[in-house]
């Protein structure tokens, strides 16, 4: 890991050192500009035909009732997953499950802070 951090570091200086710039003179702005309109407008019209064909499938199949359908599955999900944990009286699964979910999260936040460490 050391050696692959030097060989970073090392290429990186190295590009750093030799880096040079080509000058554009305008040509990016005359290469866009002698770009065909008509492609543009045909990209426009495409991009308007397919977003109203995907509207319209989205109220013929139903789509509003698939969000509805979808949020109360979601509600009724949430409901009884809370309904679930018993605070009054705590089981081993409960506690269990806290400790799982509290060591799941301590781990992620420290590989995160390793890996911000290690970029630097």
């Amino acid at each position: 890991m050391i050696d692959k951090m030097k060989d970073d570091e090392l290429v990186e200086l190295f590009f750093s050192e030799h880096k040079f710039e080509i000058e554009d003179n305008g040509f990016s702005q005359r290469v866009i500009q002698s770009l065909p309109q008509s492609s543009w407008r045909a990209n426009r019209i495409w991009t308007v035909v397919c977003s109203l064909a995907a509207m319209a499938l989205f109220v013929v199949e139903g789509g509003f009732k698939w969000i509805q359908m979808l949020y109360y599955s979601m509600m009724g999900n949430t409901a009884g997953w809370i309904a679930s944990f018993h605070i009054h009286a705590p089981s081993l699964h409960t506690v269990l499950i806290a400790y799982i979910g509290i060591l799941s999260l301590i781990c992620v936040g420290c590989y995160n802070i390793y890996l911000s460490v290690a970029k630097k």
